[in-house]
C-alpha cells in the first residue's frame, strides 16, 4: 500500500488537536483541541474558513448534521453547543453534565442527540425540541463514557470501565461486551452489524455487534496511556489508526495484515482519524496542532 501525505495545516499555538470529522460530502473539515477553538478547513485546499469560539475549557469531540448545516462540540466546560455553521452562533446550549464531556454523537436523522461524559453518564436530547432536558439518561457505565456511536435505533457507547454497551431503543434491550481495559473508540460499519473497537492497551478489534464475538483483531500501535481513535475506511476494507509514537498504522480489515506503518512530519502523538466518505484518503489531528490529509492507493 502506498500512503501520501497530500496536506499539512498546522495551527498557530500548536496546541494539541483531540478530534477532526469529515462533514457528510467530504468537502470540508471541521477540527478542534485544546485551545478551545473549532477551525472549519477547506479539505481540497486546506484553507481555514471559519473559527468557532464559546467554550471556556478544551473540546474533546464533535459531529456534524448530515445536510451540514450544525454541528455539535463538547469539552472540558461540561457543555454541550450546537452551532450554525453558516453564522458561527451557538443556537442551542445542553448543560446537566456533571463532568467534562467526552463525546458527541448525532442520529442519522439529526433528532438525537447523545453526549458521553467523565460523569460515566449518556445523555440523550431531542434536537426537535426547544427543551433543556435529555430525554433520557443512560446510567449503566461505572466510569467515565469516552465514545459514543448510533445506527438507526442502537447507541453503542464505550467506557473507560472496559464495557461496549448496545442500546436497542426501539426493543428495550441492553447487550453489553466486556474487554479488560478502557474503550478509547467504536467506528461502527455501514450497516451496524460489526463495530471497530480501540482499546487503552494498543489493540483494536473488530467486534460483532450481535453475538460479541471478535472477529480479527489488529496489533502493532502503540496506545497506552492518551485517547486514540480509529477507523474503516469508507469502501470497509481497511482498518486504519494512529499511534502514540507518531505513527499511522494501516490493516486490511478481513486478514488482519498490517500494510503500512508511516511516520508523521513531527512524530507526535495522532490523536484522531477520520476516513473520507467517498474517496480513497483520510485526515488525522495530533497533539502538536497539525491536520494531515493523506491518499492512499493499494499496489
Amino acid at each position: 500500500m502506498q500512503v501520501n501525505l497530500i496536506r499539512q495545516v498546522s495551527t498557530k499555538e500548536k496546541e494539541p488537536l483531540n478530534v477532526i470529522k469529515y462533514n457528510s460530502t467530504g468537502n470540508y473539515l471541521l477540527c478542534a483541541g485544546n485551545d478551545r477553538v473549532v477551525r472549519l478547513l477547506n479539505s481540497k485546499t486546506g484553507a481555514y474558513i471559519r473559527e468557532y469560539m464559546a467554550h471556556s475549557f478544551e473540546i474533546m469531540d464533535l459531529d456534524i448534521v448530515t445536510d451540514s448545516t450544525r454541528f455539535a462540540s463538547c469539552g472540558g466546560d461540561r457543555f454541550v453547543h450546537v452551532w450554525d455553521v453558516s453564522t458561527g452562533q451557538v443556537i442551542r446550549k445542553f448543560g446537566s453534565h456533571l463532568a467534562r464531556v467526552n463525546t458527541v454523537c448525532y442520529n442519522q436523522e439529526s433528532s438525537i442527540l447523545a453526549s458521553g461524559s467523565f460523569d460515566s453518564k449518556v445523555r440523550l436530547w431531542d434536537c426537535r425540541s426547544s427543551s433543556s432536558i435529555p430525554v433520557q439518561v443512560l446510567n449503566e457505565a461505572k466510569d467515565s463514557v469516552s465514545t459514543i456511536d448510533i445506527k438507526e435505533d442502537k447507541i453503542i457507547a464505550g467506557s473507560t470501565d472496559g464495557n461496549i454497551r448496545t442500546y436497542d431503543i426501539r426493543n428495550g434491550k441492553l447487550l453489553t461486551d466486556s474487554f479488560t481495559n478502557p474503550i478509547t473508540s467504536i467506528w461502527t460499519s455501514k450497516t451496524g452489524a460489526f463495530a471497530l473497537i480501540s482499546i487503552l492497551h494498543s489493540s483494536n478489534h473488530l467486534l460483532d455487534l450481535e453475538n460479541g464475538a471478535i472477529l480479527k483483531s489488529y496489533s502493532g500501535k502503540k496506545n497506552m496511556n492518551y485517547r486514540l481513535r480509529s477507523c474503516l475506511d469508507y469502501m470497509e476494507r481497511y482498518v486504519i489508526s494512529g499511534s502514540e509514537d507518531g505513527k499511522i498504522l494501516v490493516w486490511d480489515m478481513e486478514s488482519g495484515e498490517q500494510l503500512t506503518s508511516i511516520s508523521t512530519p513531527n512524530m507526535s502523538i495522532v490523536s484522531d482519524i477520520v476516513s473520507h466518505p467517498s474517496s480513497d484518503s483520510f485526515a488525522a489531528t495530533t497533539t502538536h496542532g497539525d491536520v494531515l490529509v493523506y491518499q492512499y492507493t493499494n499496489t
